[in-house]
């Protein structure tokens, strides 16, 4: 029954009442009134739900990529890309419709647990939610990480030291190349060459106002180019202070090398352990333009662990010209990124008319790229380091996750000519150029 219509019919009872008695029902229904008003009260003063949390996705990224929330939270995505790119929430319990820029998809979560979502277009694209039951929301925005203590093992022989959060082994980087990359410091012991790898994470600031939580060698995406002579003793030694839970391995892509020797954990070894170092040693005799990587988890290589590896015939440079410049086109964790940056932050390469110039081109990446550079035709002259018994021209040559080229090309014009991903997606928006796209700048 509702109230009105109680309190209606109560009065009139009391109007046939003697005065006393009315004043004692009175009073009894005002201790009524006040119990009911009571139990109408406590709700408002129960547990309100957690506020909401919210994902962009730009960029071809999920932004924060991670995130842990309290139950009941509700997470809301909203497509935030300038273009025409659609994406999804796809996982677990999170199945969006196909969102178009502009459009948002919400979930709430009632258990808790860590939820794995992806988008179905872009499969590298990648997210969680972890859901706790306190009040705590915390995100995956940039911050620093404080490295493990670290574990040596080399010969039989372990010792331990505490490196401090910035030593990310920066100190090992060599000579700027001109191209957004560098060359790996190393030392010679006892005739062989060494050199030192520190995988950790950092902030890296894909172009202006985005950064994003990387992992790298020493400090750079992607790590310095490791470049020795054919039949040189190599020795690198790799120092795993990525956060916990992080292990890896090294492989060495193209390398012709003992098993042992080959990179992949739970294959050929036990993987390396945050807070552990691992000693590769092998003979440099695959000669030509290859790369290194990390081998746990492709999440690893797109945030970063990836980087140059050249080894030079006996001979001499059996490609000679008067720029060497190596481009790795990256296009997972960090988005469509040209030797870890995006245009226009993208370095310039630099030449002119008549030079020829050698461009090296990698695909660390998930996905296929079509290189195009503007205002000339190249000659292809090797793949995965081997020069090719008949090179071709071309303008434009499609390159696979894990393949390698050799490009050569002589300029005739001086201007700035873009070289670019020519799946327009990878290089382009409204707002015009970016992505996988530098400028090779000819002077006169």
């Amino acid at each position: 029954m509702r109230l009105d219509g109680l309190f209606v019919r109560l009065g009139r009872a009391l109007q046939r009442r003697t005065p006393g008695v009315r004043f004692v029902s009175l009073a009894t229904v005002g201790v009524l009134v006040a119990a009911i008003t009571s139990v109408v009260v406590i709700p408002a003063h129960a547990s309100q739900p957690p506020p909401d949390v919210r994902v962009s996705i730009e960029h071809i990224s999920y932004v924060p990529q991670d995130i842990v929330v309290p139950v009941n939270t509700t997470v809301i995505w909203t497509n935030n890309e300038t273009d025409k790119t659609t994406h999804s929430v796809t996982g677990g319990p999170l199945g969006s419709p196909d969102l178009t820029p502009g459009l948002t998809y919400s979930h709430t979560f009632t258990g808790t647990g860590t939820f794995m979502y992806h988008c179905r277009f872009h499969s590298y694209m990648q997210g969680s939610v972890t859901v706790t039951p306190n009040t705590t929301t915390t995100t995956t925005s940039p911050s620093t990480t404080v490295a493990p203590t670290t574990t040596s093992t080399t010969g039989g022989t372990t010792s331990t030291t505490a490196p401090s959060a910035a030593d990310n082994g920066s100190e090992y980087v060599g000579a700027a190349q001109g191209d957004g990359t560098f060359l790996a410091k190393y030392d010679v012991v006892g005739g062989v060459k060494v050199f030192h790898l520190v995988m950790s994470s950092i902030n890296w600031q894909v172009t202006k106002g985005r950064t994003l939580q990387a992992y790298a060698f020493d400090g750079i995406i992607p790590g310095p180019i490791i470049k020795a002579n054919e039949g040189d003793r190599v020795r690198i030694i790799v120092d795993n202070r990525l956060p916990a839970g992080e292990m890896t391995g090294v492989h060495w892509h193209g390398m012709v090398l003992p098993n042992d020797q080959d990179g992949v954990p739970g294959i050929t070894q036990d993987p390396i352990q945050p807070g552990q170092t691992y000693t590769y040693e092998w003979t440099a005799v695959t000669t030509g333009t290859h790369w290194y990587h990390a081998h746990m988890g492709g999440a690893q290589i797109g945030k970063g662990l990836y980087g140059p590896l050249q080894i030079v015939p006996k001979t001499g440079d059996d490609i000679p010209a008067a720029h060497d410049y190596s481009l790795m086109f990256g296009d997972t964790n960090l988005g469509f990124v040209l030797n870890g940056k995006s245009y226009p932050d993208t370095t310039p390469l630099h030449a002119k008319v008549g030079e020829k110039v050698h461009l090296r081109i990698y695909d660390p990446g998930d996905d296929e790229h079509s290189v195009h550079l503007h205002g000339l035709q190249f000659q292809v002259v090797a793949q995965d380091g081997h020069l090719l018994p008949q090179p071709y021209y071309a303008d434009t040559i499609d390159i696979s996750p894990g393949q390698t080229y050799d490009l050569v090309a002589v300029e005739t014009y001086p201007g700035k000519w873009a070289l670019h991903c020519h799946k327009f997606i990878h290089s382009e928006n409204a707002m015009g150029m970016m992505g996988m796209t530098t400028i090779l700048d000819v002077a006169p």
